[in-house]
């Protein structure tokens, strides 16, 4: 089950890290930097150049699933639901201080 948790959180600053710095996301990434004056796409714009946030945002996204849920072995209660959320925060702010210059 660590394992399990382990390989969910280094996955969510994985995707977090793409979208935020990765060639891929790139033509995204403009797209909301070209449209920033909309509300919306002005949030998405700001989303992307933090890569906690987006992994924070990324791990909401997963409770849509039944990931969570099958990582962490946990009936659906309000405390529980705030663990992915925090350690994936964690793991993102833990990385990107480790890997700054």
């Amino acid at each position: 089950m660590a394992i399990h948790a382990l390989v969910y959180f280094l996955s969510m600053y994985g995707m977090a890290w793409i979208i935020c710095y990765g060639k891929i996301s790139l033509p995204i990434r403009q797209y909301f930097y070209n449209n920033k004056d909309s509300t919306p796409l002005y949030f998405l714009y700001e989303l992307t150049k933090c890569p906690v946030c987006t992994s924070w945002w990324l791990a909401l996204a997963t409770l849509l699933t039944d990931i969570p849920q099958y990582i962490f072995n946990y009936e659906y209660d309000m405390m529980y639901l705030f663990l992915p959320f925090a350690v994936s925060g964690l793991t993102s702010i833990i990385i990107d201080l480790t890997l700054e210059e």
